[in-house]
């Protein structure tokens, strides 16, 4: 059951890892230090024209801030059940 546990939290983090990199790179490329190429890819990945970049910005750090949590809610469940299991180890030798 742990090893199921610690899977689901290792994708949430690279998740989180990848959320952070886009985020630095939109910023990047919205102050113009990108090359022309690098630019177009990063608006064509999130829709800039349609959108903007401070939408995409916003939407990014909204994602950031529930990815955070998720981990957290993770971290507090893992916390919990390990306690459970203390617990019931400790019961049962009495």
């Amino acid at each position: 059951m742990e090893d199921s546990l610690e899977d689901e939290s290792g994708g949430i983090t690279v998740k989180l890892e990848g959320s952070q990199q886009d985020l630095c790179s939109l910023e990047e490329a919205k102050r113009s230090h990108y090359n022309d190429r690098t630019k177009r890819r990063i608006e064509r990945k999130f829709n800039i024209k349609r959108k903007g970049y401070q939408q995409v910005i916003k939407e990014l750090k909204q994602r950031l801030t529930v990815t955070n949590i998720k981990i957290k809610r993770y971290e507090d469940r893992v916390k919990q059940y390990q306690q459970m299991r203390m617990f019931e180890n400790n019961h049962i030798m009495l």
